[in-house]
């Protein structure tokens, strides 16, 4: 039986993983040929780099790849074969070995992003599409009677459900498309991958390509058009808060995996630079809180790490915490060197246990500071815990964002104020 019936969820084709619009092409544990979306593809698989039979007597494992037209993706299924039978659930044995599918697109089809539940390790766009995955575990909850059909993010009820059923191993997911006359959100990010682990999640991304020349015709989305360096992948995502015993914590996880290619296309510089502009925020309840970057694993929902992986970029949340968390990342373009008649001004840097001038904020700000000015500093109410005022400077206290407000006041006229949010790192 089918996870999320008659959902993929975001970007999957089966069963349960589709978006909101998406519905799935297969149903869960039926005839590995069956597409109830779509038409079937031919496939191969690898198994930890061996080709292996597939939807076969005597083989090991299923295989499904179905094409949606209407939906524009390709939607992947691994699971065990079973006398005709594809069993969505893999086991504990399967969870560390790592699946390639191979698939020739339809001509005219261009694949954009793949997005998984699961843990995708490469993703390769050319004559032939070749996405390797190692599946993920997850608190499932089961709709048989579809309850929550299309109100799985949206109904307090729906998002608050218990789990019933703790999966160890599954993979599950889709490469979208697009076609020359229907040029989707998702070619901004053309090559990227998203890999998630949790009962549901969808993404979406807004906001125009930076680098894009005025020929770019994809849709920049949304009705409120975001800031023209600043595209933004937002992850909707739901789960139980409680495995299926009732009281251990369930956790699921978030990946993105953006390769040198699309940073040069959509975002200029390098892996480095965009990991640098990169912002993160995270709601939940109707209240929104910065995630903050860690040099160490993220322990928290509210942690992000990233990693450059040779000239491409990873963004990791490993610690995911539900019920219904939605992830804003920030992707910015890079910042453009200066030209020798110019002079660029550095946000200050704020760091724990050192101080940063009151001076310092003022001239990023731009303000005019005279001879015999004072100058002095308040901190917001709410970023007390993150940092301090110290006489003239401010003092990181622990990671966080500090909202500072540096007031100049002339020795003749009226004084001026600004206010700058900064990062304690």
């Amino acid at each position: 039986m089918s996870i999320f019936p008659r959902r993929f969820l975001v970007a999957t084709v089966t069963v349960f993983l589709v978006g909101v619009a998406h519905m799935p092409p297969v149903s869960a544990d039926s005839p590995v040929s069956t597409c109830n979306s779509g038409n079937p593809v031919n496939a191969t698989l690898k198994v930890d780099g061996a080709s292996v039979p597939i939807n076969a007597s005597g083989s090991t494992y299923a295989l499904r790849v179905c094409r949606v037209p209407n939906m524009q993706y390709y939607s992947i299924v691994v699971g065990l074969y079973d006398f005709g039978v594809l069993k969505e659930e893999l086991t504990t044995a399967n969870l560390e070995k790592t699946y390639e599918v191979t698939f020739t697109p339809t001509t005219g089809d261009t694949p954009t992003v793949a997005d998984f539940y699961g843990r995708v390790q490469t993703y390769v766009i050319g004559s032939n599409v070749v996405v390797s995955v190692k599946p993920t575990g997850m608190s499932i909850v089961d709709d048989p009677n579809r309850v929550c059909e299309r109100k799985e993010f949206s109904d307090a009820t729906c998002v608050a459900r218990v789990a019933t059923r703790d999966v160890v191993a599954f993979v599950v997911g889709s490469v979208r498309f697009d076609t020359s006359t229907s040029i989707s959100n998702y070619s901004k990010l053309a090559g990227a991958t998203v890999s998630a682990s949790a009962n549901m999640y969808d993404i979406s991304l807004s906001g125009p390509c930076p680098t894009a020349t005025p020929a770019f015709s994809g849709n920049d989305g949304g009705v409120k058009r975001q800031a023209s360096d600043t595209t933004t992948l937002t992850v909707q995502m739901v789960g139980p808060h409680f495995k299926l015993n009732g009281s251990t914590l369930n956790t699921g996880s978030l990946e993105v995996f953006i390769p040198k290619e699309t940073i040069t296309v959509c975002f200029g510089g390098t892996a480095t630079d965009l990991a640098a502009s990169l912002g993160m925020t995270r709601t939940e309840a109707g209240v929104t809180a910065d995630v903050l970057k860690t040099s160490e694993a993220p322990t928290t929902g509210l942690q992000y790490a990233t990693t450059v992986v040779g000239d491409a970029l990873k963004i990791s949340v490993t610690a995911v915490s539900f019920s219904g968390p939605t992830y804003n990342l920030l992707l910015r373009k890079a910042t453009v060197p200066a030209t020798p008649n110019q002079t660029v001004l550095v946000a200050p840097v704020m760091k724990v246990n050192k101080a940063t001038t009151a001076k310092s904020i003022a001239t990023y700000l731009k303000m005019t500071v005279a001879s015999g000015s004072k100058l002095s500093l308040k901190v917001a109410a709410t970023s007390a815990k993150y940092c301090k005022v110290v006489g003239t400077s401010v003092k990181g206290v622990k990671m966080g964002s500090c909202k500072v407000t540096v007031t100049v006041t002339p020795q003749k006229g009226k004084a001026v104020s600004q206010s700058k949010t900064l990062t304690v790192s």
